[in-house]
């Protein structure tokens, strides 16, 4: 099997598991028995809340620090001599 196959594979896949679980609402919202107010407070709430979360989240496992284990583990590139060194 190609690889690009296999990958085209497994978006499909996952598109249509997200189309599936947005059909669901959809399908809900056709057999409610009463409109839903809409709360302002609510709605504010349920927009802004998860991106302030992951800011929060992104924020407090950012390291900033200079001294990084990322920075400790990297090597410094060897140098290449030209052809000017060599003699």
């Amino acid at each position: 099997m190609n690889p690009s196959t296999s990958k085209l594979r497994q978006v499909a896949l996952v598109w249509a598991l997200a189309l599936g679980i947005s059909a669901l609402p959809v399908a809900a919202g056709r057999h409610w028995m009463e409109p839903l107010t809409i709360r302002p407070a609510v709605a504010l709430a349920l927009v802004l809340l998860p991106p302030l979360l992951v800011g929060v989240w992104l924020g407090h496992n950012w390291d900033l620090s200079p001294s990084s284990k990322r920075d400790q583990n990297r090597k410094e590139p060897e140098s290449v001599p030209t052809s000017q060194e060599k003699f």
